[in-house]
């Protein structure tokens, strides 16, 4: 199981502006706190009735002189860095588009929650290696760091029990609050690790209230139906049948997505070798017609059950993401 954290310009952008305008005030309070600073020094002091003798003249003279004049430059540098030295007094919302712009720097990346198969998920040391290190300055600043951090990463489910490492992560993280953090979902059924439905990840899907945008890998390999039979004395392959969209639907068990209430986006990508992605696209490219059919169907069961559009889209693509062809619906 990976995390693969991104970037796009629009998102960038909008952070670097609302940095510059969160600058820009603070620019506007400190000239005007030195402003205040500035006429306080010019203010002449009050001359108080002398009583009973008290100070002689050239003494309160000489207070006068040393008053009115002008701080040092170190003095006035170290007393303004003072007055801006609690950065946690911050709103939570400004603090967390400056914590999302600094874990952004270095563009994309991408971590493994558990390296190996053979890595222990309850292990703390494996669990949170993956994490920003602002998590690791306090109790506070974790859990905003945190909740940034899942709200803007996309899981990417590879093996059987990663949906049971991503609870687990989740849980010992945050308690399991950042569940209604997850936006981005990425599930991959190749033959070696998983293919044995989308059901398996359904009690996980229904644990991310907020969960926007999934993105399903299916092998083109299984999108067929193969049926074998010995042709003189040997093994041979005697028809490869491409399967309807009801049978894509109900093998990879994909009506489990309309129990996901807050789905917005749901993307199908079609995978395989390089000589098996041409042959499908130059030769069994009309069974794209009966998927199109399965997309329509399912856009059409979230406008009835949600009353709301939802984008599917559907890609074949090498193994190295050349894509072939595409194709969105939209229910509405």
């Amino acid at each position: 199981m990976t995390i693969a954290f991104e970037l796009d310009h629009g998102q960038k952008s909008l952070l670097i502006a609302t940095i510059a305008i969160f600058a820009s005030f603070a620019a506007a309070a400190y000239s005007n706190e030195n402003h205040a600073s500035q006429h306080a020094a010019n203010v002449q002091p009050i001359r108080l009735p002398q009583q009973d003798g008290g100070q002689d003249s050239s003494h309160r003279q000489q207070m006068q002189h040393t008053r009115d004049q002008p701080r040092s430059g170190s003095s006035c540098r170290s007393s303004r860095f003072r007055e801006f030295h609690k950065f946690t007094l911050l709103p939570v919302e400004i603090r967390e588009i400056i914590y999302e712009h600094a874990m952004r720097q270095g563009s994309t990346f991408t971590l493994p929650i558990v390296p190996t198969s053979s890595a222990r998920p309850e292990k703390h040391s494996v669990l949170t290696q993956c994490v920003p290190a602002l998590c690791y300055t306090s109790r506070n600043e974790r859990a905003i760091g945190i909740s940034v951090f899942v709200r803007n990463a996309s899981f990417q489910l590879y093996r059987e029990g990663d949906a049971g490492v991503l609870a687990c992560w989740l849980e010992l993280m945050s308690s399991g609050h950042d569940f209604r953090s997850i936006r981005k979902m990425e599930i991959c059924h190749s033959p070696q690790t998983r293919l044995k439905g989308l059901r398996n990840d359904i009690d996980l899907l229904k644990r991310c209230p907020g969960l926007r945008e999934i993105t399903i890998m299916l092998p083109l390999e299984e999108l067929y139906s193969v049926k074998q039979a010995v042709v003189d004395g040997r093994m041979g392959i005697v028809v490869m049948r491409a399967l309807t969209g009801s049978g894509v639907l109900a093998k990879f068990e994909l009506g489990a997505l309309l129990d996901c209430e807050s789905l917005r986006k749901i993307n199908f990508r079609l995978s395989g070798n390089s000589r098996f992605v041409l042959w499908w696209y130059t030769r069994a490219l009309h069974r794209y017609n009966d998927l199109q059919l399965l997309l329509a169907w399912m856009a059409k069961g979230f406008e009835i059950r949600y009353g709301r559009p939802v984008e599917m889209s559907m890609a074949a693509m090498s193994e190295k993401g050349q894509v072939f062809h595409r194709v969105v619906v939209k229910s509405r």
